[in-house]
Formats: structure tokens, C-alpha cells, sequence
């Protein structure tokens, strides 16, 4: 955001010590992940772990002061300067992306009315490109993809994994591709089957410079009762992957643009709290 003193003030009002904020999507990721490390594949888990690397990143996120969304408070400037640094072209490559998705999904059999997330299926190929084998759940081979690039970008997966998982004995396995198409559990990583969901469905929408952070955000839906927007594609695609989701997702509240989305929120709020 480049209005600086528009920064600084939805920074303290996001800051403020009355909410309470969530960890980032990759730790929740990270952690859905290490879980089924732990069921699954044990012998992938680091024989040193390095717990006080671990508690101290974590720390810095969980603190009320001189941690980071103080540092996101203070001095803007220098944490948009080391986001830029360690991110680089990120956020360019995922639009990008997003983009890329829509163009070959604009020409599928595919249609955002009729599709039905718990029909599609994937298969492995032979060498004439024809489908072979069981069908595998599309979420499967996306998260293969995601996290293996995750992982060796050496990115914010990498930084939560590493302190508890030999990652390098796990990429090099030969049980890594098998872990994740016919092993892990969705139940057990909602949070994974909800980020291809949401890439999917985008897909078939009308994708935006915003598209990447929607389904960023869709990750949340999973650790919240109730979430509120005001964008009504988002909301549609919530309601879409509700009956497919491996678990329940939060309930989406539409809130109106302009002002009336003050008075919403606040009344939203309220009801939600009477509900408690």
C-alpha cells in the first residue's frame, strides 16, 4: 500500500491488543503436515530436533510486544522492506498463476454451475498420455506439487518444518509421492484440500490481481466459526465447497461496500457474540 499514513492507521487498528490473531496459513499448514509426518511416516522426523529455533519463531508471532505485528505497528516501513527481500516475486508469480489456471480452464468441459467437487478425479498416465490405474483425488496431486515446491524454495513451510523434520531425508524418499497421493488424510489436512478447492474453483471465475490472497485466506475457513466479506465470489465459492469439504468451514457473513459495511460488521459482531 503505497498511501503510507492510510497504512499506519489500518495497521494500528489490525495491531490492536483487543484481537486476537491467528498464526500465519504456512505454520497451520506446516503443522497439518508434521501431524501426518508423525502418523504416517515417523522415520521422516528429525533424531535432533531443534525445538528452541521452533519456539522462538513461533514466539515471535504469539507476543504481545517486540514481536512481529508490534514491528508491523511501529515501523511498517522496514518489515514491507524485509517482506519484499525474502518474498521477492511471489506475489507476481501467483498471480500469474492464477491467470494461467483461468486460460486453460476457460476451454474444459468443466463449468463453475454444474462442476462437483467430489466427482473429479485424477489419474496417472502411461506413455501415450492415457489414464492408468485408481483414480487419485485431484487435492492429492496439487498438494504434491505445492508443498514439494514449498518446501525446496526453502520458504516459510521450510522455516516452520525444519526445526522438527529431516526435510531433506523426506524430499529424497522414494515414499514422498505416495505419502500424499494415496496416504495422507483429508480430514487430517483440511487446510490443503481447501487451498486446491478454492485454486479450482477460482479457476472458473473470474480471476483477479486478489485471486492468490482469496485463497490464501480460504485456509482460515477452517479454524473459524464465522468469517465476514464483502466480496460475493468468495462467498459464493465458500457455499460451494461447504458439502465437500472434509470438514465444516465457516459460515460466511455478505457484508454490503461503501459505509453500510461499518454498521454490518458491527451488528455481525453483536449477533455472533450473543450466540457465544
Amino acid at each position: 500500500m503505497s498511501d503510507a499514513p492510510l497504512r499506519a492507521r489500518l495497521m494500528e487498528f489490525m495491531t490492536h491488543k483487543t484481537w486476537h490473531r491467528l498464526m500465519p496459513e504456512a505454520y497451520d499448514e506446516s503443522m497439518e503436515l508434521l501431524e501426518e509426518i508423525r502418523r504416517l511416516r515417523p522415520e521422516w522426523l528429525s533424531r535432533e530436533p531443534d525445538i528452541e529455533t521452533f519456539k522462538r519463531l513461533s514466539y515471535d508471532w504469539r507476543r504481545v510486544k517486540r514481536g512481529f505485528w508490534e514491528r508491523a505497528r511501529r515501523d511498517s516501513e522496514s518489515q514491507i522492506a524485509r517482506v519484499l527481500e525474502i518474498e521477492s516475486d511471489t506475489l507476481t508469480v501467483a498471480r500469474v498463476q492464477a491467470r494461467e489456471v483461468r486460460n486453460r480452464f476457460h476451454n474444459s468441459e468443466w463449468r463453475y454451475e454444474s462442476v462437483d467437487l467430489r466427482q473429479l478425479a485424477a489419474y496417472r498416465a502411461d506413455a501415450t498420455g492415457e489414464p492408468v490405474g485408481e483414480a487419485i483425488e485431484p487435492w492429492r496431486v496439487v498438494s504434491l506439487q505445492y508443498y514439494t515446491k514449498a518446501l525446496q524454495s526453502e520458504g516459510a513451510h521450510y522455516d516452520w518444518l525444519a526445526p522438527k523434520v529431516d526435510i531433506s531425508c523426506m524430499m529424497q524418499a522414494s515414499e514422498w509421492e505416495n505419502f500424499w497421493l494415496y496416504d495422507v488424510d483429508s480430514s487430517r489436512m483440511p487446510r490443503a484440500w481447501t487451498r486446491w478447492a478454492y485454486e479450482f474453483l477460482f479457476g472458473l471465475r473470474k480471476v483477479t490481481d486478489g485471486t492468490p490472497g482469496d485463497i490464501q485466506l480460504a485456509t482460515y475457513l477452517v479454524a473459524v466459526n464465522d468469517f465476514i466479506t464483502c466480496d460475493r465470489t468468495f462467498a459464493d465459492v465458500t457455499a460451494k465447497c461447504r458439502g465437500a469439504a472434509p470438514v465444516d468451514l465457516a459460515t460466511v457473513h455478505l457484508a454490503p461496500a461503501g459505509h453500510g459495511c461499518v454498521h454490518f460488521v458491527l451488528n455481525a459482531l453483536g449477533e455472533i457474540a450473543e450466540k457465544q
